[in-house]
């Protein structure tokens, strides 16, 4: 069976990297709601703005313009949505890489789906001699085929699935309900068969897909959550991330369903600590829960992460 990593932002606050909450707080001024999820934070940003930004205009020379009852003139800018996702990429640009993505990087595997916009994995594949060849960035909101495939000069091949979007293109970063909501709505056309990525272009459905081996070649970070076994490291899995769960719940749905016919084979593995009621509700989502060993003095974050690589480094081989 071949492996696949799933990693999310808990790797860049190893070096100084935004928390989704900082970074709310940050373009809000600190004005946040008290006691909601940040994916509700994130809508409430957006309903109390007007839906338009407004620029005020000036001359060619710097002057502004002034009516002759000395009103400023203004004009319409961009959705005030777009500009907060555009200053999003300004603060996910200075992002740096770090000594775990450089172990990640070193894996024998070749598919990684991470809910990051940023470009951190990838910044480290191209420092590695790694070079962008058959990408897929053409979604202008959702990612379900949205990818990056880099490849190097002996051959090997790295596929990066930015599942929540990408800085390179803002409008497909994914923050509130509206966007979540939508997404599922795609993950259960792409399932179910009704996913259109062209104007004649249609995928038969996941099942049909998985009983005639269609699926070899994944379209969708989707494919390999039924495909492959998944590693999840450096994310939270919170209860914002309801695309998340939605696959995972569909997926043990499906392995219920098609019991005897056995084409759901994989494995789902989360690294990190986790209380015991979210330790049985993973298991009973199919989910194999691994705890950094308990210790009486505190082990860095860095340090649990490396030997959690480790131990999917022992397993993964394709």
């Amino acid at each position: 069976m071949k492996n696949a990593i799933f990693f999310g932002n808990g790797l860049n606050r190893l070096n100084g990297g935004f928390s989704w909450e900082a970074l709310l707080k940050e373009i809000t001024n600190d004005c946040l709601i008290e006691g909601i999820s940040n994916t509700l934070q994130y809508e409430a940003i957006i309903l109390d703005r007007d839906y338009y930004d407004y620029e005020q205009l000036v001359t060619a020379d710097g002057y502004q313009l002034i009516t002759a009852d000395g009103q400023e003139f203004y004009a319409k800018d961009k959705p005030a949505e777009e500009n907060i996702k555009n200053k999003i990429k300004d603060a996910l640009l200075k992002f740096e890489t770090n000594k775990i993505y450089e172990q990640l990087s070193n894996l024998d595997i070749e598919h990684y789906i991470t809910t990051n916009y940023d470009l951190t994995l990838y910044n480290q594949l191209s420092a590695l001699g790694f070079k962008e060849s058959v990408s897929n960035n053409s979604e202008k909101i959702y990612s379900i085929r949205r990818k990056f495939h880099l490849k190097n000069s002996e051959g090997i091949c790295k596929v990066i699935w930015p599942m929540h979007g990408t800085i390179r293109n803002p409008k497909s970063i994914m923050l509130g309900p509206d966007h979540y909501c939508g997404s599922i709505g795609k993950i259960n056309d792409y399932i179910k068969g009704n996913y259109k990525y062209s104007q004649s272009e249609k995928l038969n459905g996941l099942i049909h897909r998985l009983r005639n081996n269609e699926c070899e070649t994944p379209l969708s970070w989707i494919d390999l959550f039924f495909t492959h076994n998944i590693h999840i490291i450096g994310f939270g899995l919170n209860q914002d991330e309801i695309d998340i769960w939605w696959v995972l719940n569909k997926r043990q749905r499906y392995i219920r369903q098609y019991e005897n016919e056995g084409i759901i084979t994989n494995k789902i593995y989360y690294y990190g600590d986790v209380t015991d009621n979210m330790a049985r509700l993973l298991g009973s989502l199919g989910v194999e829960v691994h705890m950094f060993p308990k210790s009486e003095n505190f082990v860095s974050y860095e340090e649990q992460y490396k030997h959690f690589i480790n131990e999917i480094e022992s397993c993964c081989t394709y």
